[in-house]
Order: structure tokens, then sequence, then C-alpha cells
């Protein structure tokens, strides 16, 4: 069954739910709508919901690609969606939730 959703209230956005709820890329669409393309360290940290000292770890240990513009890092959204992709597949080949 397939609803769809006043577009006002996604920001004009229209997400299809079926019985098994929002498809994995419109849960992380809405999740991270209110961040800019383009994040800072604290940003991405309170987007992920994690400490700022474990956003810096994922950084360095490259499991989020970031640009370094002088001492501060600047994340892509479009990072995020991936980084939150592979930790999906990851939960769902160890039939656990994250």
């Amino acid at each position: 069954m397939l609803v769809e959703l006043n577009p006002q209230i996604f920001k004009k956005e229209v997400f299809c739910i079926s019985s098994k709820g929002f498809n994995q890329r419109d849960a992380y669409r809405v999740m991270l709508r209110k961040y800019p393309d383009v994040m800072n360290i604290e940003q991405m940290c309170d987007a992920l919901k994690v400490s700022t000292k474990t956003g810096y770890k994922l950084l360095h240990e490259g499991k989020i690609p970031a640009m370094k513009i002088g001492r501060s890092y600047r994340i892509p959204k479009a990072h995020l969606f991936t980084y939150l992709q592979i930790c999906g597949q990851h939960c769902q080949a160890k039939n656990r939730q994250c």
C-alpha cells in the first residue's frame, strides 16, 4: 500500500511510504535535510548523533572522506549518505540493528 504525503511537510519533496516504511535513501534525505550540502565537524557530529571525538576518529580512520581546509574539515553531505548506506548494509549483513 503506497501513501503519498503532503509535500509541504517535506519542503516540497514527495516521499512514498510502503507498508515497510521509508526506503533507506529517503530516510537519510529526511534525516539530513536541515544540514547544508557541505558541513563542518560539529554539524556532521550533530547529524550522526556522535561526540566530536568520535567524529574526528571517523575522519582520521577514513570512514568518512573529508576535505581539510586550513585547520578545519569540510564534509560533503554526499559522503555522509555513503557512510550511512555502508553502515546500514553492514548491520543487515550481521542481521542486527545498529
